[in-house]
């Protein structure tokens, strides 16, 4: 059971019901290919947002001028289609491949044949969780801390990102239009980052260089 954590892991999706407890960008609880966090549609200047926030507590529905503010279309549709409860009701767990929510081993057979080529278990790819949290001990705001937070998950708004959860994008760089707009070249290879990080007193490592695949 202990070999299948992070199986169950990708599996594992938060049920929104008062939503108190559920955090828009770090909880898994929107229902995708696999369970995951909401993605902004561009900076996002709510880092500590819970799920509650987004509702309209007097009439129990999502509240759309701030879904439209803070997400894509496609994105508020897939937020819009959690149905809220009347009344108060806990946020709970369970398992998105399941029509129960229950955990059972033909259902995580049959997820990690159709995930075979993702990241399924992490001894394929490294542990950020370090990184992740050293990144809220760097002396700086609460905006930046975030920000290096998203840039360590990979979970920042780029083209190349979006395009492959299925929004309709164009993943090419709308800057410079010379690759798509992945994290890496948006920060790295794009000419004007790469102006930016020239002109900083910061040294650039050389596996910062052209080709680099940080991520």
């Amino acid at each position: 059971m202990i070999s299948a954590r992070p199986l169950v892991h990708k599996g594992l999706i938060k049920r929104v019901g008062s939503g108190s407890s559920i955090s828009v960008w770090y909880d898994p609880w929107i229902s995708d290919s696999r369970p995951r966090s909401a993605i902004c549609k561009g900076i996002n200047y709510y880092p500590h947002l819970m799920v509650n926030q987004l509702i309209n507590s007097q009439t129990s529905t999502w509240n759309l001028p701030l879904l439209h503010q803070l997400f894509e279309s496609t994105e508020i549709a897939r937020i819009t289609g959690i149905t809220i409860a009347t009344g108060y009701r806990k946020d709970t767990c369970g398992w998105l491949f399941t029509k129960s929510g229950r955990y059972t081993v033909k259902s995580g057979y049959r997820v990690l044949q159709e995930l075979a080529d993702e990241d399924v278990i992490p001894v394929f790819g490294p542990d950020v969780r370090r990184l992740q949290a050293q990144s809220w001990k760097v002396k700086c705001t609460t905006k930046l801390q975030h920000f290096i937070w998203q840039i360590i998950s990979g979970c920042l708004s780029v083209g190349a990102r979006l395009c492959s959860r299925g929004m309709r994008v164009d993943p090419l760089c709308v800057r410079c239009g010379m690759g798509d707009e992945t994290i890496n070249h948006m920060l790295f290879e794009c000419p004007p980052a790469r102006q930016a990080w020239a002109l900083s007193p910061i040294p650039t490592p050389t596996v910062l260089s052209y080709g680099c695949t940080f991520l």
